[in-house]
């Protein structure tokens, strides 16, 4: 809440007025972002707010980036002809931050 009023993207917001920022449509505006609802590993950096921002930057983000790193590395090694078994999975949802209810995927046995 801010004391005095303010505008933000040309919309006026009064005095003391609550803003509830929905966290999960970040990086979700097709007009910023190619398929923005799609995961695509090969997406090139961006302006993004995965790790917040300023300093609200997630202080884990170094940790959470070689996390993804070896994981995504070890299953395209470990496990290359992954597949999903359902390619219509089931979305939890959230007002703040939605999510996958579970990813059911298929391993190659050989």
């Amino acid at each position: 809440m801010h004391p005095t009023t303010r505008a933000c993207a040309g919309l006026p917001i009064g005095r003391w007025t609550e803003i509830f920022f929905l966290l999960g449509s970040a990086n979700r505006d097709d007009a910023v972002w190619v398929h923005p609802d799609e995961v695509r590993i090969d997406r090139k950096v961006g302006r993004h707010m995965s790790f917040g921002m300023g300093i609200h930057f997630c202080l884990g983000a170094p940790l959470a980036r070689l996390e993804g790193e070896i994981a995504f590395a070890t299953l395209a090694t470990e496990a290359p002809d992954m597949e999903l078994t359902d390619p219509n999975p089931t979305w939890r949802p959230g007002a703040v931050l939605p999510g996958l209810r579970r990813l059911d995927v298929r391993l190659d046995s050989a």
